[in-house]
C-alpha cells in the first residue's frame, strides 16, 4: 500500500505544480512560461536579423544605383564642373564683398541673378514646368530637356551652357543665404552638383545613364530644404521678383 500511495503522489507532482510565488504551473520541473519566453526571444532574434539584412541590402542596392562610376569620363567631366562653378562663386564673393554685404544689396543681387539665370537658360515653355521636368522628371523627360538644351547652346563650344552654370552658381550661393545657416552650405552645394551635372549630360548624351540617378538624387535633396523651409523659401522667391531700381554693378559670371 506504501509503495502505491507514494507513487500515485510522484505521478501528480509530475502532472503540475503551481508555484506559490508566480502562480505558473510546472512539469516535469521546467516553467511553461520559461518556454514561451525562450521562443519569443527567438522569434524577435531571426526578425531583428532579417531587419539588418534587409537594410543592408536596400542600402547595397541604392550605392548600386544612386552612386554614379568613379573616374569614368562623365564623372571627371561633371567634377571638373563643379570645380570650375566652385571657384567662380568664390571670386566673385570676394570681389564684390557678397560675405559681408548689407541685406538689401543681397536681396538687389538675388534679383538681378535670378534675372541673368533665368535669361540664360531660355526657358521653352513656363519655368516651373521646365525645371521639373528636367529635374525630377522621369527619365525621358529630362533626356528630352537636355537634348532641347544641347541643341540650343552648342555653339561656342557650349559657351551659354558655361555662361548659365557659372550664373548658376552665384545664384544658388545668393538664395541659400535666406534659409537657416546650418543648412545653407548643404543646400549650395546640391545645386551646384546638380547643375555641374546637368552640363555634363547635356553636352554628352551618353553620361545620362551614368549620372541621371544621381542627378535625381541632389535635386531631391535641394528640393527637400525648400520644403522643410517653406517660409524662407516663400520670403526667397518673393524678394528675387523685385529688382532694384538702382542695380548693382553687374558682376562678371
Amino acid at each position: 500500500a506504501d509503495f502505491f500511495s507514494q507513487a500515485g503522489r510522484l505521478s501528480k507532482m509530475n502532472e503540475g505544480v503551481t508555484d506559490p510565488l508566480t502562480g505558473q504551473s510546472t512539469s516535469g520541473g521546467v516553467s511553461l512560461n520559461s518556454q514561451s519566453s525562450g521562443w519569443f526571444k527567438a522569434f524577435l532574434c531571426s526578425c531583428c536579423c532579417n531587419v539588418l539584412l534587409f537594410i543592408a541590402v536596400s542600402y547595397l542596392a541604392w550605392y548600386a544605383i544612386f552612386r554614379a562610376p568613379a573616374d569614368t569620363i562623365c564623372v571627371l567631366d561633371y567634377r571638373a564642373n563643379l570645380a570650375l562653378v566652385q571657384d567662380n562663386v568664390t571670386a566673385v564673393v570676394q570681389k564684390y564683398s557678397l560675405a559681408n554685404a548689407p541685406q538689401d544689396q543681397i536681396d538687389c543681387y538675388l534679383a538681378l541673378y535670378k534675372k541673368i539665370t533665368f535669361d540664360l537658360a531660355n526657358y521653352s515653355e513656363d519655368p516651373v514646368s521646365y525645371q521639373w521636368k528636367m529635374q525630377l522628371g522621369s527619365d525621358s523627360e529630362m533626356a528630352e530637356k537636355f537634348a532641347e538644351r544641347r541643341q540650343l547652346m552648342a555653339a561656342n563650344n557650349f559657351q551659354q551652357l558655361y555662361d548659365l552654370l557659372m550664373a548658376d552658381g552665384v545664384w544658388a550661393y545668393l538664395y541659400s543665404q535666406y534659409f537657416p545657416a546650418e543648412d545653407r552650405e548643404k543646400l549650395k552645394l546640391a545645386d551646384m552638383h546638380e547643375t555641374s551635372m546637368m552640363v555634363t549630360m547635356v553636352k554628352m548624351p551618353e553620361c545620362i545613364d551614368d549620372l541621371v540617378h544621381t542627378y535625381r538624387l541632389e535635386n531631391y535633396e535641394k528640393y527637400y530644404f525648400y520644403l522643410r523651409y517653406a517660409s524662407d523659401a516663400a520670403k526667397m522667391q518673393e524678394i528675387s521678383e523685385k529688382l532694384c531700381e538702382d542695380l548693382p554693378a553687374l558682376p562678371s559670371h
